[in-house]
């Protein structure tokens, strides 16, 4: 699909990278692996919990995932795109340096502020104050997933996509043993969060023994590099990844809150229905994660293309995996509507009706936001990333406000026709700010 080119001399003496189709493969090759694991997991916990500790495990999971970006300004998104250009000048240790003080921050402020709330967190993620405990250990999670992302991205904006994909594995791996050993030990979503915080934790001394040798590599700067600079080049860039980062993971997220807040339900029962909405999305999650981790492999790639003048072939190779991922998308939607009743009446121990019931509808829309998510990639290359921010902003507006209306008479079923509905809009205006 994508065409591999030899590295000038200096880029492979400084640092051994990944091609494009290196990097395509690899990921792929493990994200198989990686989601077949998930998918068992998600299977398990699935069966084990019951509906309301599921959905608390659901909406613990979308608030780390939305408050991980929003907490540090969106600064370790900018490496994907940025630190190929600082590296080629030889200033990639003094960039590096810079952006770590301003997260390491950032981080520390978000998550002491959980820690000084956490009754007003408790009623924002779970509808109700009473699960102090719970947001605590959030708030170590969300710092331990921020460190986590920041050598993600880091490793990601190097091109060592055979990185990544370790780091990934593992902490799948890790995730998937913790929780059905923690489950055994108390089968609540407490137990599921703190099998994440540990999982995490984990891969941060594993991503250390890359790091040291890797920030050996880069070669020392051959001049300063003001911060002045450096914000006045990153910080717009940065705004715009923040702002499209909260966008879509209150996108991702808004439709299991709209139920929570706003369906007339009680708590428990809201959580039960958030948990057979979760039990909906575990299959076809799986598609949706491999174009994430295509579009992860893509940008760094087709960035150093773009800062080279080939700007037609960003846009062709960009084309093929739309239409090709499209395709994979559909096959992979027909295959799992065949198996699911199967799994949900086994695997999921029959208590997830509700869930299979809107199974159709959630695998069109996830399939809508996976395409979406590759498409986009063509405006943040263009650093027109304000496009994309502008395109969720209007598939957010109108989640929430079909929410509003369907939540409180159709519940479940409205809050997912509202979503699929947001991602008609989102992929319709991406492809038309894409042209």
């Amino acid at each position: 699909m994508f065409r591999s080119r030899s590295k000038p001399p200096r880029e492979s003496q400084l640092l051994r990278v990944d091609t494009l189709t290196q990097s395509v493969l690899f990921l792929l090759l493990l994200t198989i692996v990686q989601r077949g694991i998930g998918f068992v997991r998600g299977v398990l916990f699935c069966g084990w919990l019951e509906p309301d500790e599921l959905g608390q495990w659901d909406l613990a999971y979308g608030f780390l995932m939305l408050a991980a970006p929003l907490a540090v300004l969106g600064l370790p998104g900018t490496f994907s795109r940025y630190l190929e250009r600082y590296r080629l000048k030889g200033l990639a240790r003094p960039f590096l340096r810079k952006t770590s003080l301003w997260l390491a921050a950032l981080a520390t402020a978000g998550t002491w502020w959980m820690f000084l709330c956490p009754a007003w967190f408790s009623q924002l993620i779970f509808g109700r104050p009473t699960e102090t405990g719970l947001v605590q250990l959030i708030a170590l999670t969300l710092l331990a997933l921020i460190a986590f992302n920041y050598l993600y991205e880091l490793f990601g904006g190097l091109r060592m996509f055979r990185v990544v994909s370790v780091l990934q594995f593992v902490q799948s791996i890790l995730f998937c043993v913790l929780g059905i050993g923690l489950l055994f030990w108390e089968n609540s979503a407490p137990s599921v969060v703190l099998a994440f915080l540990i999982s995490t934790v984990a891969c941060l001394f594993l991503a250390g023994l890359w790091l040291k040798a890797t920030f050996a590599s880069l070669p020392a700067a051959p001049e300063a590099l003001s911060g002045k600079d450096l914000g006045r080049k990153l910080l717009p860039f940065a705004a715009s990844v923040w702002i499209t980062n909260w966008l879509t993971n209150l996108f991702e997220i808004a439709d299991r809150y709209m139920l929570v807040h706003y369906s007339g339900l009680s708590p428990e029962a809201a959580l039960a229905q958030v948990g057979n909405y979760h039990a909906a999305r575990v299959l076809p999650l799986v598609m949706v994660a491999v174009a994430a981790l295509l579009r992860s492999a893509v940008i760094p790639h087709l960035s150093h293309d773009w800062e080279q003048g080939r700007k037609t072939e960003v846009h062709q190779q960009l084309s093929l995996a739309c239409r090709l991922l499209g395709l994979a998308l559909l096959a992979g939607s027909i295959c799992l509507l065949l198996l699911a009743p199967v799994i949900f009446q086994y695997g999921f121990r029959g208590k997830y009706d509700g869930g299979l019931e809107v199974l159709p509808l959630t695998l069109t829309y996830l399939a809508w936001m996976g395409i979406m998510f590759v498409a986009s990639t063509y405006i943040w290359i263009a650093e027109r990333a304000w496009l994309g921010s502008w395109s969720l902003a209007l598939g957010v507006a109108t989640n929430i406000g079909l929410n509003i209306i369907l939540v409180p008479t159709l519940q479940l079923k409205g809050a997912v026709l509202a979503t699929v509905a947001a991602n008609a809009v989102t992929l319709g205006t991406t492809y038309w700010f894409n042209q």
